[in-house]
């Protein structure tokens, strides 16, 4: 009995220091991410990132700043995965409600357009009508999430500093909503495209 007890006091142990030893190599890399972000080396910082969610996929500030540089980036898909999961670790924090309204926003605006290699905007255009229906579907999906997401983000902080900003791209987006309501809203939404709003 007392080896058994022995034993187990033992890989506790184990278990508890190599837990402090993974959170301690978290918090190195999501210092090293910083030091990247403030040298304007984002893909620096994405590498460290990276790692650190590999030791720790539940760690909120690693998952939040993964995501702001993805946004950097113009990554958006990724800024999506990695925003949508820190808001599920931590929700109620005004800025995580932020920064997914623009990962939304980001990503509802890649389905039409690309960014290239020299900085230039590419127009997607879709030929086959299902699948610009599709498209279009999510696109009004992702950009009335993101607003549902900057409504709450004011809603929290009514005084922030930038709501100005934030409204602004409330009504783009409302705006890009209507857009594609008016081009493909019987289609979406059947007969009642009322229901689109």
């Amino acid at each position: 009995m007392r080896k058994l007890l022995k034993f187990l006091l033992i890989l506790f142990l184990g278990v508890i220091s190599s837990a402090c030893i993974n959170n301690y190599a978290v918090y190195e890399l999501n210092e090293l991410a910083h030091e990247h972000l403030r040298n304007g080396d984002v893909d620096g910082a994405i590498a460290r990132l990276v790692s650190s969610v590999d030791l720790d996929p539940n760690h909120y500030e690693t998952r939040y700043t993964l995501a702001m540089a993805y946004m950097q980036k113009d990554i958006c898909d990724e800024a999506l995965l990695h925003a949508t999961v820190a808001f599920e670790l931590i929700e109620k924090e005004p800025a995580i409600y932020k920064l997914l309204a623009e990962a939304y926003m980001c990503t509802a605006d890649m389905i039409y357009e690309k960014k290239l290699p020299d900085g230039t905007i590419e127009k997607i255009v879709y030929d086959s009508p299902p699948l610009a229906v599709r498209k279009a579907g999510v696109y009004v999906d992702y950009l009335k999430k993101s607003n549902s997401h900057f409504d709450e983000y004011t809603r929290l902080l009514p005084s922030a500093d930038d709501i100005h900003i934030v409204n602004d791209k409330m009504r783009e987006n409302q705006q890009k909503i209507d857009v594609k309501v008016s081009e493909y809203g019987k289609i979406l939404y059947g007969n009642n495209s009322d229901s689109a709003k």
